[in-house]
């Protein structure tokens, strides 16, 4: 990496830290050469899967570990920096997340992919109550693509994508056939978006709210289960 990469890995880095707490994700070392255990096949994985019990996953961590295989498995509420998504895309690896939550709790997981991380945002989610995750993300394309992929596989009933680009969020993730995006600047267009569409990602830019309305749209979205309209499948083929 240039020393540029480098430094947005340590801000990212500092930034999940400090999102833990006293229970922050241990520091990955760039010079890292050897690790305790090769990765190996799990018999909760398929045969090409391996598991990486990081919380923070880097590039490093990615090449010390992956030993040849496919695709991997991280944690549930591990974290991937920006470099590991470069990794990702350049050796086209698979990866999922382990299945720590239970079958019947499953249903009301939701999942924060956050961009813009600012301190309220962090402090918010630190607050909230049970069910949510959240994940940092590298850019807004990378956020686009992980919530279409979390609610296309059923990892989670819903997702906030919090970025300062939420009409982009909304246009690239609308393009799959499992999600109803919408863009939310107020509880009222929440409700709205909820009533007409079921929406089950909603795009947020942080800079529009203050911590109150946050944490009110968040709390409401997570407390409705969504569900498609009647008749919304032949609706969504219409063009």
């Amino acid at each position: 990496m240039t020393t540029d990469r480098q430094t947005i890995e340590q801000i990212v880095i500092a930034a999940i830290e400090k999102h833990f707490g006293d229970q922050s994700p241990p520091r990955a070392q760039p010079d890292r050469v050897a690790v305790e255990q090769d990765c190996a096949p799990s018999e909760t994985v398929e045969s090409n899967n391996c598991v990486i019990s990081d919380k923070v996953v880097t590039a490093e961590i990615l090449e010390a570990q992956i030993n040849g295989h496919a695709a991997f498995q991280i944690g549930e509420r591990a974290v991937l920096t920006p470099s590991a998504y470069d990794y990702i895309h350049e050796h086209q690896l698979n990866w999922s997340r382990g299945t720590e939550v239970r079958a019947e709790n499953r249903s009301a997981a939701f999942l924060a992919a956050v961009v813009s991380a600012t301190p309220h945002v962090s402090r918010i989610f630190d607050e909230l109550a049970g069910g949510w995750t959240l994940e940092l993300q590298a850019n807004t394309r990378v956020s686009a693509r992980k919530a279409v992929s979390a609610i296309s596989r059923g990892e989670v009933s819903g997702v906030a994508v919090v970025s300062g680009k939420p009409q982009v969020v909304s246009c690239l993730v609308n393009r799959s056939p499992k999600v109803r995006a919408a863009v939310v600047q107020n509880l009222a267009e929440l409700n709205a978006a909820i009533d007409e569409i079921g929406v089950n990602v909603i795009a947020i830019n942080p800079e529009q709210f203050g911590g109150f309305q946050l944490r009110q749209v968040l709390v409401q979205f997570s407390e409705n289960l969504p569900q498609a309209p009647d008749a919304w499948e032949s609706l969504s083929r219409l063009w």
